[in-house]
């Protein structure tokens, strides 16, 4: 599919660039990954040399202190955009007449949600761990290892995006163990979760993959 960008003006003429749409899927992920492969140059190249090498860094806080920055940088860019793209990937993936019923409440009353619905009042991880295996017909992804990992990236957005004592950056330290790059990973490894355990036989959701 090509679009085109005009350009403005009171031109008599009109110019624009024609280009091919990209999927917005993996446009989210392509920047999760750039950021994800400068925060480890950053991590394996600088930030291990300061625990190494403390006679070196010790009298240059000022240095320690830029590394640092660009690499929390890095990494919650990484996080935002990777939770973001799981975000786009399931609202892409449920059908336009697809209806989800969700468990009796405490009253036993019975609620059900359509797209909109689904898309505006619903949890990414309920889209994830229940609607998307009902539309894709797979097994259970809360049994999968890759789970715990959307579980702890999950809240290390939540960190970001929900920051309430601004002075308080406690939830940094995450950043600084190597674990947090298998963390990172794990939207590209649900989405290929899906594909690779996909058994729907309704074509209509398999059209917009990244």
């Amino acid at each position: 599919e090509v679009d085109k960008i005009e350009k403005k003006g009171k031109m008599k003429v009109k110019e624009y660039i024609e280009y091919f749409a990209p999927n917005n899927v993996g446009i989210l992920l392509s920047k999760m990954n750039k950021s994800i492969r400068t925060a480890k140059t950053i991590y394996s190249k600088k930030i291990n040399l300061m625990y190494n090498s403390k006679e070196i860094f010790d009298d240059l806080a000022i240095l320690n202190t830029k590394i640092i920055y660009n690499y929390i940088e890095e990494i919650q860019t990484a996080i935002v955009f990777g939770y973001t793209a799981l975000e786009a990937f399931s609202n892409l993936s449920i059908p336009e007449k697809y209806v989800y019923t969700a468990k009796p409440n405490s009253k036993g009353i019975v609620e059900a949600f359509d797209k909109m619905a689904i898309e505006r009042w619903t949890q990414l991880k309920t889209k994830l761990s229940e609607i998307l295996p009902e539309i894709y017909k797979t097994g259970d992804i809360k049994k999968e290892k890759l789970w715990n990992n959307f579980m702890k990236l999950e809240e290390t957005r939540n960190s970001i995006i929900h920051q309430k004592t601004i002075e308080k950056t406690e939830f940094y330290n995450t950043y600084f163990s190597y674990e947090i790059f298998d963390i990172l990973e794990v939207p590209e490894t649900i989405i290929k979760y899906f594909y690779e355990n996909n058994k729907a036989e309704n074509k209509e959701v398999l059209t917009l993959w990244p």
